[in-house]
């Protein structure tokens, strides 16, 4: 954290205590039986505490599915390359099975509150939906190139499936889990 003060290095890391505390209560209790004193007194502090970092729980909600939205968004930027569609779309979802694989907790919450709290606020997009919006984009152009656009629909229900279907295993994905979603990913986009 170069060039912060100490005041807000010790916030920084206190706002991400409480997003950990938060994202492990609402996987087990699920968003809305999950109480903003609940979050305050995993953390030992009071509610108004818990204020002083995020404005209500909707926002750290919503801090919670932008951290994971921008953890998949940035995988993509780093490997997307129009111009070799085929390897490219392949390194990011590779990359991608790693995160779901280290942030699985994270990224299991994103998939399961994204379509439960809105993408909206006061008229606003809100960021969390414009790096989501970003990254089904930057797929969609992959896929154009890759299967054509009378495809492309098919084929991002059979990704959206298989990211579905590893994070909802019960259990944090393994490495053949990986490679049996690719195998089958890859028979998709080449026939």
């Amino acid at each position: 954290m170069k060039g912060k003060t100490r005041k807000e290095i010790d916030r920084a890391l206190k706002k991400e205590e409480i997003l950990r505390a938060a994202l492990k209560l609402f996987l087990e209790k699920g968003i809305r039986e999950t109480k903003l004193e609940e979050i305050a007194e995993s953390v030992y502090l009071t509610k108004p505490t818990i204020y002083y970092y995020f404005k209500s729980k909707e926002d750290i909600v919503d801090a919670l599915i932008e951290k994971g939205w921008n953890q998949l968004l940035d995988v993509a930027k780093r490997n997307f390359d129009l111009d070799n569609p085929r390897d490219s779309l392949f390194r990011i979802i590779e990359e991608q099975m790693e995160l779901y694989k280290n942030k699985y907790e994270l990224l299991k919450f994103l998939f399961i509150s994204s379509n439960q709290v809105s993408e909206y606020e006061n008229g606003s997009i809100k960021p969390w939906a414009v790096a989501k919006n970003e990254l089904m984009d930057m797929y969609e152009e992959l896929l154009i190139k890759l299967v054509g656009e009378d495809k492309v629909s098919v084929v991002q229900k059979a990704i959206g499936g298989l990211i579905h279907g590893i994070l909802n295993l019960g259990r944090p994905p393994e490495d053949k889990d990986f490679e049996k979603a690719m195998e089958y990913l890859k028979k998709i986009i080449e026939e």
